[in-house]
């Protein structure tokens, strides 16, 4: 069973060209205008009145056009997957509607091996708040469920980003840690339109990850308990378990925090794999829970005091026997940090961040660990502060996701973060799929494939 592909694809890429089209010719109308007008004088001009006086309306005439194009794309999408539904199956789609049909066509591509053009999309990297002031993470990275086989969506539009806090804690509602920011893309065209696409029309606010909010499920707050380390019970962290190492010994309450008064000491002995964890949605743990198929960020803070001669630092989310999504290197859940890598881990606080994403099926009893698989050599510790994990704020589902994280310096009112994405178009099907079927606001994306091995080439669009 499955709609024919080929079938589908190739008229689809008829009505697109014939879109591309007509796009043409309305450019071209203005150029070939520009062209007639550059022979007059400004005196003359009046000879020319009318057709300065019709050309924008003659070439907006080519508009009707384009949306008769996008109803029959829609039918031709809606009925073909229904029809093969009905054959094989003797019913149709549950509804007769655009997601309806993409998500099917989704499906039974997954299933057949289907494949169009990915499209590159590439972030730059965020300019800095300001020394200590934390850091802006964003990420494109596609549902695992709705966008199977994509890296990043590729309905993402090329685009300035802006981020700048609007409220920080000198205002009395906001907290230290949960300052305010807006978040503004670029100017968004309608989809048909002959000057789609611009920018992704992004205007939102949203709050610092306040690793204080714990215990929570939403967006910016922070899934852990006591992950602040402000409080311990005879250098046992409250709400951790330690699994493998001796409080008092190997784990440690510290007063050398990177924020508030108090952090996490892990003491190295050359021999001890240190391990504290903790349960998700447990009385005993954190009633915080992860959700699946969900981006997130990790964050903590980290330093090292004494000379390192061995050890590695992991934090990381698993079930227990492996860490999630540890086969996606993209979306595997997981910080490591190594004694002899360069900038690993210093005498100085620094902030590590990790974009990760939740597999589409949480296991049962999935928990956060921190651990020194390689024990550290005797007479070093490492010192870690401010741990959070966080959901993403994502405000257009198939567009980037972002997070604020906050640095040991509070933010002050406009403090701004920018920078560049990129698309590279390369993918003709998925672009012209978000022009028509508005995959953006869908969080869809049809199979892709990168290499140039795909099974339904662009070369049908004409």
């Amino acid at each position: 069973m499955g709609v024919s592909a080929s079938t589908l694809f190739a008229r689809l890429g008829k009505l697109f060209g014939m879109a591309e089209t007509v796009r043409a010719h309305q450019a071209n109308l203005r150029t070939e205008y520009a062209d007639v007008i550059s022979e007059y004088s400004d005196a003359d001009m009046y000879m020319v009145g009318s057709l300065t006086k019709d050309i924008e309306s003659r070439i907006n005439d080519s508009n009707r056009i384009i949306q008769a194009i996008k109803r029959d794309a829609d039918a031709t999408l809606i009925e073909m997957v229904d029809d093969d539904l009905v054959l094989f199956y003797g019913g149709g789609l549950p509804n007769k509607t655009v997601p309806t049909a993409i998500r099917e066509l989704i499906r039974q591509m997954i299933d057949a091996g289907s494949t169009v053009d990915g499209t590159t999309i590439t972030i730059g990297t965020p300019s800095s708040f300001g020394a200590g002031k934390g850091v802006l993470v964003a990420s494109g990275l596609a549902s695992q469920v709705y966008a199977p086989t994509v890296v990043d969506y590729p309905s993402i539009k090329s685009e300035l980003i802006r981020v700048r806090c609007t409220a920080d804690s000198t205002d009395p509602s906001v907290s230290e840690g949960a300052e305010e920011f807006e978040i503004l893309g670029q100017r968004v065209e309608v989809n048909l339109d002959e000057d789609w696409p611009k920018g992704s029309g992004t205007r939102v606010r949203i709050n610092a990850a306040n690793s204080y909010a714990e215990q929570n499920i939403g967006a910016g707050y922070n899934v852990l308990r006591n992950s602040t380390f402000e409080n311990f019970t005879t250098n046992t962290p409250d709400g951790w378990t330690i699994a493998t190492g001796a409080a008092g010994t190997d784990v440690l309450e510290d007063s050398g925090a990177y924020r508030g008064s108090k952090c996490l000491e892990i003491v190295g002995d050359g021999s001890t794999a240190v391990k504290l964890t903790q349960s998700f949605n447990s009385s005993s743990g954190t009633l915080g829970r992860i959700k699946p198929d969900t981006l997130y960020t990790i964050s903590f803070a980290v330093k090292q005091t004494g000379a390192m001669s061995a050890g590695q630092l992991k934090v990381y989310v698993t079930d227990g026997s492996t860490v999630l999504n540890n086969a996606d290197s993209n979306r595997k859940m997981e910080i490591q940090l190594d004694y002899n890598v360069v900038g690993d881990l210093t005498t100085s606080w620094q902030l590590k961040t990790l974009v990760c994403m939740t597999p589409t099926e949480i296991p049962k009893g999935s928990y956060i660990v921190i651990e020194t698989p390689t024990a550290f050599n005797s007479g070093v510790s490492v010192f870690i502060d401010d741990l959070c994990l966080a959901e993403m704020h994502r405000p257009i589902a198939g567009g980037l996701a972002y997070q604020v994280i906050p640095g040991s310096t509070r933010f002050s009112y406009d403090d701004e973060s920018t920078f560049d994405v990129t698309n590279n178009g390369e993918g003709k099907f998925t672009i012209e799929f978000d022009r028509f079927f508005n995959m953006a606001t869908l969080g869809y994306a049809l199979p892709c494939d990168y290499s140039g091995s795909e099974t339904i080439v662009d070369g049908l669009i004409s």
